[in-house]
């Protein structure tokens, strides 16, 4: 695996969508847990939008 940092790149995004007519307990459910995580861990939202590639580094065969 490699891994790339690019400097100029907006934080991370994650939408969800489901067809408004299908609504079902499981999508609930799925929107409930990640908000209530969201709110709950601010830092490891904030690690997953703005990640420390300091740490990281490129095997010597890639």
């Amino acid at each position: 695996m490699r891994l790339v940092h690019v400097a100029d790149a907006g934080p991370n995004e994650v939408a969800v969508g489901w067809r408004g007519d299908h609504e079902t307990p499981l999508v609930r459910s799925f929107v409930e847990i990640a908000r209530q995580v969201r709110d709950a861990c601010p830092e490891l939202v904030s690690q997953l939008q703005e990640p420390d590639f300091a740490d990281c580094s490129v095997p010597p065969h890639l």
